[in-house]
Parts: C-alpha cells; structure tokens; sequence
C-alpha cells in the first residue's frame, strides 16, 4: 500500500480525491460562515421562518407595488400576479390595527391564516402598511426548506469543514512527499514540469482564480430565485475543485524542484535576470577590453580631460547657485577619494614587496589581493623576478654544497693513503744510502706529500667552516693577546723575507668573545698569506683599535706584484693572485679565514688598492 502512493495510479487517485476534499471543506466553512451571518446560531426555527416569510413578502410588495398609488379611500385593485397574490392595508387609529385594505391583486381573496405578512412596509409615500402575501410559484417555500435544511445541519458544517483539513493535510503531505519519486528509496527525479516555469505557472494560476472569485460573486448576485443560486452553486464547486487541482499541482512541482535544488533556477524571473547579467557583462567586458587596450599614458590623460568636461558641465548647469556647485565638488571629491587611496595602498605594497625582493627576501610572495590592471601585472612581474631569482639562488646554493661535500668526500678518502706516503717517504729519507738521488728523490717526496696532506687538511677544515659543522667555543678574549702571539710566532719568518712587523694596539684590553684555536687559524693564515706574497724590504701593519662597540684587527702590506683581481674574487677559494701561481699555496688562506671569523659571529673584509693588500676583522666587544 505504501508503494502504491509512487505510482501515477496512486498520485491522481490521492490528488484528486484532494481536491474534493479542499472543495468540500470549502463549501462546509462558507456554509457556516452562512449560517452565522443568518443568525442560524443565535435564533430559534419559528423566527428564522417568520424572518423568511417577512423577506419574501418585502421583496414581492417592492415589485408589484413600485409603481402603485396607494390611498386608504380608494382601494387599488393591482393587476393578477404570477408568483403571488398580495394585499396591502393600512393602519386604522381607531382599533390600532392594519385593518383598511388599500391594495389588491385581482385574485386576493381576503385574509388568511397561510399568508406571510409583513408589517411597517414603507411606500413612495412615506407611509408604513402591512402587506399579507400568499405564495403562488412556490419560492417561499422553497426557501424555507433551504433554511430548514441549513438549520438543521449548521453544527454539522463545521465538523465537515474539521474533518476536510485534517484529511486535507494529509493528502497533502502524501503528494509532497511521493512528487518527483517513483519508490520510496529512490531520488527524485524531474518529468515534464522540470520545464515549466514556477513563476508563470503561479501567475497563470492566480489568474484563474481571480476570473472564478470574480464570476462566481458576480453571477450569484444576479441570481433570481433559489434555483439559479443553486445551479450557480454547483458551477461554483466545479470551478473550485479545477481551481484546487491546478493548486495541488502547482505545489507538487513546487516540492519537485525544491527536491532538485532549483526551484529559483527554474523561475522565468532567475532566466531573465542571467539573461540580462551575461549581456551586462559582456558589454562591460568589452568596455573593459577597449578600456585597457589603450596605452597607460593616454587613458591617464583620457580619464584626467574626462573629469575635467565632468566639471565644467556641472559648473555650467548650476553657474546661478553657487552652493550646489560646492557641494557637487565635495561629492566629486568623495567619490574620487577612495580611488587614489586604493591608488595609494596598492603602489605602497608594490613598493613594499620591491623593498623585500632588493633586501632578499625572496620567499615572501607579493600580495595581490584587489590588485586590478596594470598594478596587477606589476605585482606578477615582480613575483616572477623573485621565483626567477629564487630558483637561481636555490641551484647556486645546492651547486656549492655539492661542491662542499665533493670536497670532503675526496679529501676523507684522500687523507688515509696519503698518510701511509709521508710516513713512508719519511722512512726513505731516514735510511742510510751513498745514493744521493735517492735522497734527493726522498726529500722531494716528503716534501710534496705533506704539502699534499696539508691542502687535505685545509680542505676539510674550509668544507666544515662552509657548512657550519666547525664546533666553535666561544669565550671572552683580550684580541691583544693574539697581536702579541703573532709578532712572538713570525718574528723569525718575517726577518727572512726581510718585513718589518709593525703593531699598533692601545694599552687597555679589548675584550670579544672568541674560540682562541679559530681564532689563532684566522691570524696564521693571514700572517703565512703576508710573508708569501708580501714585497720584501716593506713594512707590514698589524692593528688594533676600537671603533663604537666594536674591535677593528687590522693587516696590511705591500703586495709583491700588481694585484689584477678584485676583492671578491679574492675572496673565493682556490684563488691567488696572478703572480704567486708558482709559489706555496692553495688559494684557501683567505677563505678559511673568513669563514672561521663569520663562525664567531664576526665581520671578514679585505680591501685593494693598487698593491696595498688590506685585510679587516670585526668582533663586537664585551
């Protein structure tokens, strides 16, 4: 039974029993709402008759007697009437009573007691008679059998009109829920009405219930007697039961789509306003396109003449009052406002994110929120600039840190042979032998292989500097201690390349923070770089002075040859100078010194000019 309602035998069955029961409601509440205006509630039977038979004579004495002259000396004798015979008396002072007939119909036979009287019926003449009327056609009676009918069922027609809601809404709850579905389980799915307009269908079904009302109250007003109030009646429930169906209907495929999710979608009202939206914006669109196909320069110029003709419009339409072309400025002003603001923000992020880009921070993307037109493209220039840049920094950066481990992978695997050759090659030079090439080759040898193992070793030691992995322990130090341990350790070294070590360092300590080992290495090899390339017979500086919050080390010397490569590169590892190509060294020196003085949180520069050879350490104080 409960599958039964899915199926198109079951939905008309319940839609169109529905309706009756809409309809039947309907004419049980107008029924009642009848009866009270009757006073079927308030009154008893015999008056509600009286009240009847009063109706009807009033309404037959204003027909037959609209155009009669009534006088109580001449009684008038009215012509023979189809639907009754009347006569009318007036009121005689002497006994108080209507006793003086005044008017009759030709076959009035006098009074008697089955005439429905009236009395206080008022002619032309401003006079009150009594008008007794006996039916002939039979209406009154048929309207006391309708009122005896409606008397006696006026209780019932509320119970009906109960009854008809309660069966009403659940009809109507059934058709909600089986609409669109063919099973219990199953999805809704769209039929026909999927394709009729909600909106049309509602307005067409207004529509028809304005033509019923209006028909409806129109006829039964004009209705003669009972039988044609009942015809139009019966016409009227028909009209209202095709009314009640085509609402029942409307409401299912109102519940379809609201199951479908497009009951807005579907209205003609939603299609015209996409309609209207797509040709907006396709005219905006092209206004927009014509708009930016023109040059930046132009269109600023453009915009600039096109506010200018605004105000000299405005000032032209209102020269006579000054106080609206005031007040017009204002608004021009207002409006216009919030444009340069926006004009505003936005070049201050570009500016902003510039600013990042050039100091690099390069992972921060630019904010293009709001951004429009060309500040838009502006901003995704500037954010390709930075991944371009980013990218190469990324593969610079992985570049050395292969190298970086290359290095020490090969200096780790280097280092055991080599050891086994020096200890070797120095077992050779210590044998006793009268050859004296085999101790010249031996001497050689040992000589070559521990040049050898120290490049491994300052390999090893720029490869940890580079990466970070050099323990460092750092601890307060007098910076003019390791000034002293230099002029102690290279006195000798200096005097053979004929340098004259010059110190200058003030008498109180200045005291950093230092790894005393680190920063031993920094100073050795600086010293080693100066007695190799320095030119003999010059002075060599070494200083200390205290420049704000911090302590300036300070080496300089004379270069033996012209120096034809920049600070930077001289920075770089394996790197020397031009003319040392054939002299001791590796090119580290330099690089193992700054990295070792960065490790210690320190500042490595060095600076060229001419063959002056200038190289700064900065430690902040303690």
């Amino acid at each position: 039974m409960k599958n039964f309602f899915y199926t198109i035998t079951g939905k008309t069955l319940v839609l169109v029993l529905s309706a009756l029961v809409c309809v039947v409601g309907i004419a049980a509440f107008a029924g009642g709402v009848a009866c009270a205006s009757l006073e079927l509630y308030s009154k008893n039977e015999y008056t509600l008759y009286e009240k009847v038979e009063e109706q009807w004579v009033n309404r037959m004495a204003n027909v037959i007697l609209s155009n009669v002259t009534l006088d109580q000396k001449h009684p008038v004798t009215i012509e023979k009437n189809y639907n009754a015979q009347l006569g009318v008396y007036g009121y005689d002072d002497k006994n108080g009573e209507y006793s003086i007939l005044v008017a009759k119909t030709t076959d009035y036979e006098g009074k008697s007691s089955e005439d429905a009287v009236y009395d206080s019926y008022l002619h032309s003449d401003g006079k009150h008679y009594q008008v007794r009327g006996l039916d002939k056609s039979g209406t009154m009676d048929s309207s006391l059998r309708w009122m005896k009918l409606a008397f006696r069922l006026r209780y019932l027609c509320w119970v009906i009109f109960v009854v008809s809601i309660i069966l009403e809404i659940i009809g109507f709850v059934i058709l909600m829920t089986v609409s669109g579905r063919k099973s219990p389980e199953g999805e809704a799915t769209a039929g026909f009405g999927k394709k009729l307009p909600v909106d049309v269908l509602l307005v067409l079904f207004a529509g028809y219930v304005a033509i019923i009302f209006s028909q409806i109250g129109e006829r039964i007003t004009f209705c003669g007697n009972t039988g044609e109030m009942v015809a139009w009646f019966a016409l009227s429930c028909i009209g209202g039961f095709v009314m009640v169906l085509c609402g029942m209907l409307l409401c299912m495929n109102v519940a379809l789509h609201c199951k479908l999710h497009n009951l807005v979608k579907t209205t003609m009202v939603y299609r015209c306003f996409c309609l209207g939206k797509k040709i907006l914006s396709c005219i905006w669109q092209w206004v927009v396109k014509m708009f930016c196909s023109i040059p930046l320069i132009p269109k600023t110029v453009g915009v600039f003449f096109g506010i200018c003709l605004l105000e000299l419009a405005a000032i032209s339409m209102f020269s006579y009052d000054i106080g609206k072309i005031v007040m017009l400025w204002m608004l021009e002003k207002c409006l216009l406002l919030p444009l340069f603001m926006y004009l505003a923000l936005m070049l201050r992020r570009l500016h902003i994110g510039a600013k990042n880009m050039a100091e690099g921070g390069l992972t921060e993307s630019l904010d293009t929120r709001y951004m429009k037109g060309i500040l838009k493209e502006h901003a995704d220039y500037l954010g390709s600039i930075a991944k371009g840049m980013r990218i190469a920094v990324g593969e610079q950066v992985k570049s050395e840190r292969m190298k970086t481990e290359l290095i020490t992978n090969v200096s780790h695997d280097l280092k055991t042979p080599l050891t086994s050759i020096v200890n070797y090659a120095d077992l050779i030079e210590k044998e006793s032998t009268d050859n004296k090439t085999i101790k010249e080759y031996s001497g050689v040898l040992l000589k070559q292989s521990q040049k050898l193992k120290r490049l491994i070793e300052d390999l090893v030691e720029v490869s940890k500097a580079t990466t970070g992995n050099l323990e460092v322990q750092l601890v307060p130090c007098d910076a003019g201690v390791f000034l002293e341990q230099a002029d102690g350790e290279y006195q000798e070294k200096l005097a053979g390349a004929n340098l004259e070590l010059i110190i200058e360092k003030p008498t109180q300590e200045i005291m950093v923070m230092a790894d005393g080992r680190r920063m031993w290495r920094v100073f050795d090899n600086l010293m080693n770089n100066i007695v190799k390339y320095a030119k003999e017979g010059t002075r060599v500086y070494l200083s200390l002075t205290k420049e704000g919050e911090n302590a300036v080390i300070c080496f300089k010397n004379m270069s033996n040859a012209m120096l034809n490569i920049s600070a930077e590169e001289l920075m770089e590892r394996f790197v020397r100078g031009e003319q040392s190509r054939t002299t001791e060294g590796n090119g580290l020196g330099l690089s193992i010194a700054q990295n070792l003085t960065e490790l210690q949180n320190g500042k490595f520069s060095i600076t060229i000019d001419g063959d002056l050879f200038k190289a700064t350490m900065k430690f902040p104080c303690i």
